[in-house]
């Protein structure tokens, strides 16, 4: 297969609709951002400092006006956190509820977000080696930039490490990218094009950042040599520790790995939408280099006619967050399907020969393994298919055990398979995906206290796989912990959110009915009964933890049970603020769903429905007032979503004393 970066490609690639290339004019206003005086200022090279007035930030895109009772609607102003716990997760929530937002009016809350991380920017230019720090084109400057990671106050006082000390990570520069190219989409929603330039200016001096430390090399793949891109998995901009920026960066040893969230997939989406914004070549041939290098860690598997997938430690791994789907998932993005699994617009430039490689040997030979290293087990009247996890993937590392969760198992597993589907249309794809959705749907477990279904993070053994060995697996599936109401029962652990969670088994059975349309009725039956059943959940946790909170709105636990014992003590509200935005994003996907078979003529599914809109708009409003009330009442950011009063001071949650 050719990956050429030769000028001239076809563009043969499939974009959605949704998908917004921003004007030349644009860019070009854009670039004239990055020089002094541009309204998204920079801040300067040491620590950056919060600005504004901490009394007068409020949303005026909330639906809950009596949020801080007496107040005035003032405008919007960025956000202006005093300190800031894991803000990476702040731009994870633009770029996941991008698409969210424009529905359900709430575009303005994201771009508070994305000005506070503008004023974050901090100019890294002159800690690059040479020249590569600075990117021109079309007569304008790009100086590369970095956003510094925050550090909680106990790590700081624990180890004595300034925020400025820790190594910056090259996914986090991708995350936040991918959240300012989000931003310029919705700036461009709202009319409002300088604006939608200063966020594409900072999304291409994060790219230029990304871009100074990449290394190139030569790799044979499928016969022919080609040019793959890896990056650094940190940056060290202050080696000795004493604060202040040492005169060059230092690379980390360790490139970005193969993981969804922290390796070189967030780096691919980025670059590539990069390219679909811009037209800019560079940023094609750099996603094209990171697609290469994935390619060529895929490895024929043991007795597989021509089957390929990753390997860890020597042994397959199938799974969405560290493995084979991952690979499947960048491939099927980079010919053009859009909505599934990661909706973001990615776009890159392939000529025929190339894409006909890739749809006649790259993807059939990934199906290939999933169809070789099935479990297949009948349940009822349908089959379902588990992989089993292996020590790279799964909840802290578990292996040889089969799961239904969305990163380590056949959720994922299902929906990666519909995005491939969506490229090659043919029956191996397709039948693979329904076999794991049904494998999910059989593994669900009803919830007497929460009402509806949910799913473990590791199934209960496989009747036919390897007879499993791991503690840590049997505690998860009989563990003993606090539910939302108080109730101490023994009935397994279950998160909330998307990679181990319930919203994305959620999303992931949706999109598999959505889009491969089984043919089997018994099948389109059930698949209505486990989204309903998980939204129903999800309603039920939000409800639990909502009973004392005078805001309105939702809370969404992580988990509907502790994960009791030392330090390690996790209480049911802790990563909400993380778990919340990718509930939102499945229940929307689980609402189109249910529109299309109400639509179709089943009346239950119109209430559900309207249930699952419900929600996820309850939902991104409660997210919008608890950053309002950490902004302006706490002076600070965490990701604990909190039972509040109306002044927003917080209030015990059911469970507590």
């Amino acid at each position: 297969m050719a990956i050429s970066t030769a000028a001239g490609t076809a563009h043969a690639v499939l974009v959605s609709p949704s998908t917004m290339r921003l004007s030349r004019a644009l860019l070009v206003g854009a670039l004239a951002c990055a020089g002094n005086g541009c309204r998204c200022a920079r801040a300067s090279a040491g620590s950056p400092q919060p600005t504004g007035d901490a009394s007068t930030r409020m949303d005026a895109s909330r639906s809950r006006a009596d949020a801080f009772p007496g107040a005035a609607e003032p405008a919007p102003a960025p956000f202006d956190f005093d300190e800031a716990r894991q803000q990476e997760t702040l731009a994870h929530a633009v770029f996941i509820l991008c698409d969210d937002a424009v529905e359900l009016g709430r575009e303005e809350l994201l771009l508070r977000i994305a000005d506070y991380l503008l004023s974050r920017e901090v100019d890294v230019a002159g800690r690059i080696p040479g020249s590569a720090g600075i990117y021109r084109r079309a007569g304008m400057t790009f100086r590369a930039s970095a956003i510094w990671r925050a550090n909680p106050p106990e790590l700081e006082e624990r180890r004595n490490i300034p925020p400025l000390a820790v190594p910056l990570e090259s996914h986090g520069s991708s995350g936040y990218g991918l959240a300012f190219l989000c931003a310029a989409r919705l700036a461009i929603s709202t009319g409002e094009a300088d604006r939608a330039a200063s966020y594409l200016s900072a999304a291409i001096r994060h790219a230029v950042h990304l871009d100074a430390w990449a290394e190139t090399s030569s790799v044979e793949l499928m016969g022919e040599e080609h040019e793959r891109r890896r990056y650094p998995e940190q940056i060290d901009y202050d080696s000795d520790r004493d604060g202040t920026l040492d005169p060059l960066g230092t690379p980390s040893e360790e490139v970005l790995g193969n993981a969804i969230a922290d390796g070189y997939p967030f780096t691919a989406f980025f670059l590539a939408g990069l390219y679909a914004a811009t037209g800019d070549p560079r940023w094609d041939e750099a996603a094209r280099g990171i697609l290469v290098d994935a390619l060529s860690l895929l490895e024929p598997t043991v007795g597989g006619a021509g089957a390929i997938a990753i390997h860890f430690e020597g042994t397959p791994n199938p799974d969405l967050c560290r493995g084979t789907a991952l690979v499947a998932l960048l491939v099927s993005k980079m010919l053009g399907e859009v909505d599934l699994v990661f909706p973001a617009p990615v776009e890159v430039d392939f000529e025929l020969a190339e894409r006909e490689a890739l749809v006649t040997r790259a993807l059939p030979a990934i199906v290939a393994y999933f169809e070789q290293s099935a479990y297949r087990e009948t349940f009822g009247e349908a089959e379902g298919c588990g992989w089993l996890q292996t020590d790279a993937g799964g909840l802290g590392g578990i292996a040889e055990y089969t799961a239904s969760t969305w990163g380590g198992g056949s959720a994922g597993i299902a929906a990666t398979l519909a995005s491939v589907h969506e490229n090659l249309a043919d029956a191996a794809s397709h039948d693979l995906a329904r076999c794991a959705a049904e494998w999910v749907m059989a593994h669900a477990v009803p919830d007497a206290v929460l009402g509806g279904v949910r799913w473990l993070p590791v199934d209960a053994p496989c009747a036919t796989c390897p007879d499993p060995r791991d503690p840590q697996a049997e505690e998860l599936l009989t563990l003993e912990g606090l539910t939302v109401d108080g109730r101490s029962e023994e009935q397994g652990f279950t998160q909330a959110s998307m990679c181990r969670g319930v919203a994305g088994v959620v999303g992931a059975l949706a999109q598999v009915g959505e889009r491969l349309e089984p043919r089997e009725q018994g099948t389109r039956e059930r698949l209505r009964q486990a989204v309903r059943g998980g939204v129903a959940w999800l309603r039920g946790a939000a409800e639990g933890v909502s009973s004392t909170d005078e805001l309105g709105g939702y809370l969404l636990p992580r988990s509907n049970l502790d994960m009791p014992g030392g330090e390690d003590d996790r209480r049911s509200q802790n990563g909400g603020m993380q778990a919340t935005p990718s509930a939102i994003q499945y229940l929307g996907m689980a609402e189109r769903f249910f529109d299309a078979e109400c639509l179709a003529g089943d009346q239950a599914s119109c209430g559900a429905r309207d249930e699952a809109h419900d929600l996820r708009e309850g939902l991104f409003a409660r997210l919008g007032t608890e950053l309002d009330c950490q902004d302006a009442v706490d002076h600070m950011y965490d990701r604990t979503l909190r039972a509040r009063a109306r002044d927003c001071t917080p209030v015990p949650y059911p469970f507590e004393p």
